[in-house]
């Protein structure tokens, strides 16, 4: 048992540093963040959604900017309908990009995100969080709602162009599954919107 206070003071000292350098540590690399992509704030009131009868995985092709590449957030506006009455589970995944077939490609990271709420007919804001994953310049962010009582009451939102970033305003992706035979009549569609099919959303990045 320890009695001299020289040795609690020399603890509380070394407890003291270890959380001011755990908080500068955090503090730091949350300054390293950046916004390599941001399309959330000039709405376009246009929101789409496809077949009910249908599992949908939507998605957009953005060109990043800056050089840092480890995503680790990514926002995504939603527009649930006043039908839906659950909390539903949504996965927003980020892709490769297939140059030569010209669609939505390889899985690089998935997040999923169980039980968001919303209160009636409502944009819902979706943070997904990512393990510092590394993306390259092209790629393509989708969100599919998988909660069955829910596909056919959530679309995603039309913004304009980003402020941060690119993104092709006429066009965007949608993953079609059908329902009744999930080994069929499965592939992208690249959906043409003309000038608003920039889907809502922000990457944040680290070096």
């Amino acid at each position: 048992m320890f009695t001299d206070p020289r040795y609690y003071r020399f603890m509380i000292s070394i407890v003291c540093k270890t959380v001011i350098f755990l908080v500068l540590a955090i503090a730091t690399c949350r300054a390293r963040a950046e916004t390599v992509y941001d399309n959330r704030w000039h709405l376009f009131g246009y929101t789409y959604y496809g077949n009910p009868g249908r599992m949908e995985e939507m998605g957009d092709l953005l060109d990043l900017a800056g050089s840092v590449r480890r995503v680790t957030h990514v926002d995504l506006i939603l527009y649930v309908l006043g039908g839906g009455r659950k909390p539903f589970d949504v996965v927003v995944r980020l892709r490769r990009y297939d140059e030569f077939f010209q669609v939505p490609g390889e899985e690089i990271a998935a997040s999923l995100l169980r039980g968001v709420r919303y209160f009636g007919e409502s944009k819902v804001l979706v943070g997904a969080e990512f393990p510092s994953v590394e993306v390259p310049d092209r790629l393509v962010v989708s969100a599919e709602v998988t909660h069955g009582d829910q596909r056919n009451y959530y679309r995603v939102c039309g913004y304009n162009m980003p402020t941060v970033g690119y993104s092709d305003p006429d066009f965007m992706f949608i993953f079609i599954v059908s329902r009744i035979n999930e080994n069929r009549n499965a592939g992208w569609n690249r959906h043409y919107y003309p000038r608003f099919s920039n889907i809502g959303m922000a990457v944040t990045a680290l070096p």
